[in-house]
């Protein structure tokens, strides 16, 4: 009896893009949520949750808004809430 997959098998596939979470996108097959960015082949992470990778982008998102400055607690969490309140409204998390 064979074992694995049969020869041709293609994993189903579904790629999440959209404008708030550009440069990253989300591809997503039967078992995972993979978080990429734009012109890499290198997975920045892997999640079991949508809301987990959404989360991990606004994360990323934050840090580049912020761009090599030195802020306190508050005005990174200022920053950070600012991204997380404008993918809600857009994608309810």
């Amino acid at each position: 009896m064979a074992r694995g997959k049969k020869v041709g098998h293609v994993k189903p596939q579904v790629t999440i893009k959209d404008d708030m979470l550009t440069p990253y996108y989300i591809s997503m097959d039967e078992t995972q949520y993979t978080l990429m960015i734009e012109g890499s082949t290198l997975p920045l992470g892997y999640y079991s949750s949508l809301e987990g990778a959404i989360k991990r982008a606004a994360r990323y998102l934050t840090v580049e808004s912020l761009n090599q400055q030195t802020v306190d607690l508050t005005d990174f969490l200022k920053a950070y809430d600012n991204v997380i309140t404008q993918l809600n409204n857009r994608i309810p998390v």
